[in-house]
């Protein structure tokens, strides 16, 4: 279909970042024009921002268009690393680190800046059929209250609300296992992306979800691609 495309990109920070304005699908609402009820056709207007940093390697990408994310992922895997797939998205978050140590993780991993860190949201599945929502202040204390076995099974989903140093506006996360993290934290979202680093659940983690790193790779006999991650 027809669509009308701009993009602008700058650098802020050593990160490359980009902005496209497109067009979404075609929509139709009824106007009155003249004094008379009219059909008026038009495309609503949508932003897609992408942002690159070279000293990590990590891509991000924000648009409501699933079609367009996978688009993205392919088209900056092929120019950035000559490979599609390099942009894949698999494996980058768990919440294992949350499940085994609960509320006290992000206490145990302090970052400068990050005043509190609250799990206002759960999704806990056991077995193939079981999954249980949980909402609240503190979901860990729900858990305990009810006498939940938290080794049983796994943690899929989780929310949290970060509140910072200084006061301001508190920053939300969403975080579904294996590769989907949402950050909207505004000018603290560098500090929220070190929190989940030091906390363990953003990372690269192999199919066990365990973590991959340099020794956990040997005898490192593996293929360009698998280096190149």
């Amino acid at each position: 279909r027809s669509e009308a495309v701009e993009a602008y990109s700058y650098e802020l920070g050593g990160e490359w970042r980009c902005e496209i304005l497109r067009g979404e699908a075609l929509k139709r609402v009824v106007e009155i024009r003249d004094g008379r009820p009219a059909i008026l056709d038009f495309r609503p207007a949508a932003a897609d921002h992408i942002r690159y940093d070279p000293e990590t390697g990590r891509l991000g990408i924000a648009t409501r268009s699933p079609r367009l994310l996978q688009m993205y992922r392919d088209v900056l895997g092929s120019l950035l690393a000559n490979d599609a797939d390099f942009f894949s998205g698999q494996n980058i978050c768990s919440l294992r680190p949350l499940q085994q140590h609960g509320r006290s993780l992000f206490e145990r991993q302090r970052v400068p800046g990050v005043l509190h860190v609250d799990v206002v949201e759960l999704r806990w599945r056991r077995g193939d059929r079981d999954k249980i929502w949980v909402r609240g202040r503190d979901c860990f204390r729900v858990l305990h209250d009810l006498g939940a076995r938290l080794n049983e099974g796994e943690l899929v989903e989780a929310r949290l609300v970060v509140s910072f140093a200084g006061g301001g506006r508190r920053g939300h996360v969403s975080l579904k296992v294996p590769n989907r993290i949402d950050i909207k934290a505004g000018a603290n979202e560098a500090l929220v992306e070190r929190l989940l680093d030091e906390a363990g659940v953003r990372g690269i983690f192999g199919d066990d979800v365990e973590p991959r790193d340099h020794w956990s790779l040997h005898p490192w006999r593996m293929t360009e691609r698998d280096w190149r991650r």
